[in-house]
This record gives structure tokens, C-alpha cells and sequence, in this order.
């Protein structure tokens, strides 16, 4: 199985959509477009390990990411360890041991070890196409 680890804030959800007073979804359509070509290309399937997790929980998630349009698998999301987001992925990943491949999209580099694996989003302008072709090529 390919994993996607999925921050929201400053991914889905960039400053710049943020700012637009014309917005009418949560996340960027554009993001989300974009990771649906993600999911289709890789068959990935999404973690969820963005502080939302917390608020909104995995079935909460799921019906957001459904609402939203987003098109993939959320199977998980990651424990809530208080420490670095590197930290709680690594312990998700210590549970599933079917895990083949997984790649990290966040715009936040609090990774540790786990840096290599990172993606890293510019949180102005959200998921690129520059940040597909990387995210395609780390986990085909």
C-alpha cells in the first residue's frame, strides 16, 4: 500500500484562498483537483495527519473531504503525540506494517528523519502542479 500524509492548512487550504473574499469551499478547488490526480496517478490512499485530526476526527474528515470533492481513500489519521509531526507519522507507520511506500505533503518542515520523505508546500499558494509531479514521482 502508498500512503499520502496530508496537512491541511497551507495545502488545501493556502493563505491566498484564504484571502479571497469570492470563496465558497473550504479548500481550493485547484488543490483539491490537484490531488485528485495524485490519488488517481499513485492510488495512494490519505492520512490525515494535519491538527484538524483533532477537531474533526476521521469520520469528520471523511465527510469533509467528501463535501470537498476530494476524489481518494482516507484510511487514518495519525495518534495525536504532542511532539513533532515526523514523530506522530513514524508511529502510524510503526502500526501498519503494509505500508510499501508513503510521501509527506505539508508545508511545515517538522519532519525529523522523516525529512526526506517531505514535500514541502509553499503554504501562500497550496498545492502546485511543481508539488504533483514531485509527490507522483516519490510514490509511483
Amino acid at each position: 500500500m502508498k500512503v499520502l500524509f496530508l496537512d491541511i492548512d497551507g495545502v488545501l487550504i493556502p493563505n491566498a484562498w484564504l484571502r479571497d473574499a469570492r470563496r465558497e469551499s473550504i479548500f481550493a478547488p485547484a488543490a483539491v483537483g490537484l490531488l485528485n490526480q495524485i490519488l488517481s496517478a499513485t492510488e495512494a490512499k490519505i492520512v490525515v495527519s494535519s491538527s484538524w485530526r483533532i477537531q474533526h476526527g476521521i469520520e469528520g474528515l471523511r465527510q469533509l473531504f467528501t463535501n470537498e470533492g476530494v476524489k481518494g481513500d482516507l484510511i487514518g489519521i495519525t495518534p495525536v503525540l504532542k511532539r513533532c509531526r515526523g514523530e506522530e507519522i513514524q508511529s502510524w507507520l510503526a502500526e501498519h506494517h503494509d505500508v510499501q511506500d508513503f510521501v509527506i505533503v505539508d508545508d511545515v518542515d517538522d519532519m525529523e528523519h522523516l525529512s526526506n520523505r517531505l514535500v514541502l508546500i509553499d503554504s501562500d499558494l497550496g498545492l502546485s502542479t511543481k508539488d504533483l509531479e514531485l509527490i507522483v514521482q516519490r510514490v509511483s
